[in-house]
């Protein structure tokens, strides 16, 4: 097989073609990044949530073993 019988077998198909494709990807990629930041940002948010959570919970444990140790007095 020679060279011009391997130009003759490919097929020349126009880059305006992949243009929609490329569009796709592109709206796909900028979606993933879009999860990804919303991920990171919902990863601070739960975390500053379970702080609070965890402050509540020492504050009320607190205060019933203050109100424990009342009722020995």
């Amino acid at each position: 097989m020679n060279f011009l019988n391997i130009i003759e077998l490919m097929i020349i198909i126009p880059f305006t073609k992949f243009l929609s494709l490329i569009d796709e990807i592109r709206n796909i990629f900028n979606e993933v990044i879009e999860i990804a930041q919303a991920a990171e940002y919902n990863g601070r948010i739960c975390n500053a949530l379970m702080q609070r959570v965890h402050a509540v919970d020492s504050a009320v444990f607190d205060l019933k073993v203050q109100r424990n140790n009342q009722e020995y007095f």
